[in-house]
């Protein structure tokens, strides 16, 4: 979810973005960020055929930072936003450098596409230790009328996880997210929206 920075600690960012990420057990994990991003390049696309259809790209560079155990790392990348008609399509690449030479870094990509009421998030989080690529996760998540379908690909240490998640409702109307490997129920967890 991203919005206005209401953190004063941060005042030199103006926009926050809380980011969620699952570890090879499936845990959710969240972090906040926060930054500033600066228009670099747009262009319109005419459709040859339909004057009414144009697409347009607005690219955006990112500054900022990611705060980890209470302490902030610094953060890069672009953003790349295309709308087409009631077509959208968003995507966030950063990188936050865990350390001074950016051996350890964290790269994440966020894709959105959104058209009418169907939604799609991917995201993929790429941890590098040392230089070498240690550990990815890619969570896809997708909403069509209605109905959500999350699917988590954690690969690491020469081993891969995939879980499902399903939204199931208990006995006092409260939704969860529940974690499926295969057909074993792994865990549950309270349910978190992408929107706000």
């Amino acid at each position: 979810s991203s919005g206005a920075n209401d953190n004063e600690a941060y005042a030199q960012y103006e926009l926050k973005m809380t980011v969620a990420y699952y570890d090879i057990n499936g845990e959710k994990l969240q972090y906040e960020t926060y930054y500033n991003q600066e228009l670099t390049g747009s262009h319109t696309d005419y459709d040859d055929d339909d004057w009414d259809e144009q697409e347009v790209t607005d690219i955006y560079s990112i500054e900022g930072v990611m705060i980890i155990d209470g302490a902030p790392y610094a953060m890069e990348g672009r953003f790349v936003s295309e709308t087409e008609g009631r077509e959208s399509e968003n995507t966030h690449t950063f990188t936050v450098l865990l350390d001074e030479s950016g051996a350890n870094r964290l790269t994440v990509t966020q894709e959105s596409e959104n058209e009418d009421d169907e939604s799609e998030n991917e995201y993929v989080y790429s941890l590098y230790s040392g230089g070498k690529l240690s550990e990815r996760t890619t969570f896809e998540y997708e909403s069509e009328r209605g109905k959500e379908i999350i699917k988590i690909k954690v690969a690491g240490d020469g081993s891969a996880q995939e879980y499902i998640v399903r939204v199931e409702t208990d006995e006092n109307g409260n939704s969860h997210y529940v974690y499926y490997r295969g057909d074993d129920r792994v865990g549950r967890g309270d349910r978190f929206d992408f929107d706000d």
